[in-house]
């Protein structure tokens, strides 16, 4: 008894010992919150947001401290070995909530090696975002600021979040796209974001709205689009109506305003679309069943015309991917239910099948009122 008395003491000092420390070895961390990355000239280019953390002697650091940090390398892991030299606290990517990349190195197919070595990071937490950038990333780092009352990193993933949530950007975590990019079978799509008003962009955030809805956006900030990526590099960029569409044939969007010049309907997904590929003698034939439920405000739209002006958006998206060579759309996963094995599926050769598929979709929409 009186051992395990002993022991019982032991172990609560052994852990107010090792709380203390925790503390103090948290002080001693550098945390990345956000990682741009560029390329410039024959360089990688780092623009690392930390947060300012509080001093021993308990010197107060607001939620909107926050410090910006460059390195550089000739690739993308010496610009990361000469960060971690040049802070002065030990790396640490367990909080980082958004990773961009400049639209250069997108096209570079520098994403491959980028992301095999973040993965391979356990210190990185793998929910995540991954995003390219439409100008330079290091741009995008610096205009990042707190919202009033609330930390960065919250402020991030609750924009990120609504986006998701309209259906204007896709699900674009760091192991998502790192396993798609590297899996057999679907491409991934990567979330865009820019800076407002910023030239060469393809974002067109009110084209799913009536042309006589006042737009007016007053943040720095714009999440809207996405980009495909092919073997490691940016294939086609998608607009924010265009990644609606592309969610939705996806399953991962529910609900959206579909406009028809100056008339407009709230369109539901009533399930998850139904897809089938069938292998045929002279290629692949994709089957996609969709059900939507429209609400028509002014009751001038009717269920035909709805279905039509959807089924015809969709299959025009679907004639970019395959006319890019690229499979963002989640269409392998059921075209590789016909393959007993993987060996079977790869000589299938889904990359080159998907580009000339034959592409039936059927869509149906109920009318209703609320």
């Amino acid at each position: 008894m009186k051992r395990a008395a002993a022991l019982a003491m032991a172990l609560v000092f052994t852990a107010a010992l090792t709380g203390c420390s925790e503390v103090g070895y948290l002080e001693h961390q550098a945390y990345a919150i956000i990682i741009g990355i560029d390329r410039e000239a024959e360089e990688t280019v780092l623009t690392v947001k930390f947060p300012q953390m509080t001093g021993a002697s308990g010197e107060k650091s607001g939620s909107d401290s926050y410090v910006t940090t460059e390195s550089r390398g000739i690739n993308f892991r010496q610009a990361m070995e000469t960060l971690k030299l040049g802070i002065p606290r030990k790396l640490n990517l367990s909080a980082t909530v958004l990773i961009v990349v400049s639209r250069k190195i997108a096209e570079s197919g520098e994403i491959r090696e980028i992301t095999q070595f973040l993965i391979s990071d356990h210190r990185l937490y793998s929910a995540a975002y991954f995003a390219v950038c439409q100008g330079d990333a290091r741009s995008f780092v610096e205009a990042q600021e707190p919202s009033t009352g609330m930390r960065l990193s919250e402020g991030l993933k609750a924009m990120v979040k609504n986006g998701e949530n309209q259906g204007i950007i896709p699900q674009s975590r760091l192991a998502d796209v790192y396993y798609l990019m590297n899996s057999v079978y679907s491409d991934p799509l990567v979330m865009l974001c820019a800076l407002k008003d910023e030239e060469g962009t393809v974002r067109e955030p009110g084209d799913n709205l009536p042309r006589d809805v006042p737009v007016s956006y007053t943040g720095d900030n714009q999440y809207t689009g996405a980009c495909a990526l092919k073997d490691g590099k940016a294939a086609i960029y998608l607009t924010g109506l265009e990644t609606i569409y592309a969610n939705l044939l996806l399953g991962n969007a529910s609900e959206f305003t579909c406009a028809m010049g100056e008339r407009a309907a709230y369109v539901t997904l009533r399930r998850k679309p139904k897809i089938r590929v069938r292998r045929e003698k002279d290629g692949a034939k994709v089957e996609i069943e969709m059900r939507f439920t429209g609400y028509d405000v002014a009751g001038e739209l009717s269920a035909y015309e709805l279905a039509e002006h959807l089924r015809g958006r969709m299959l025009e998206l679907i004639g970019r991917c395959q006319a890019a060579g690229v499979e963002p759309l989640g269409f392998a996963d059921q075209a590789a239910k016909g393959s007993a094995t993987v060996e079977d599926w790869k000589k299938f050769n889904w990359a080159e099948q998907f580009p000339r598929a034959e592409i039936d979709l059927q869509v149906t929409v109920t009318k209703t009122a609320f």
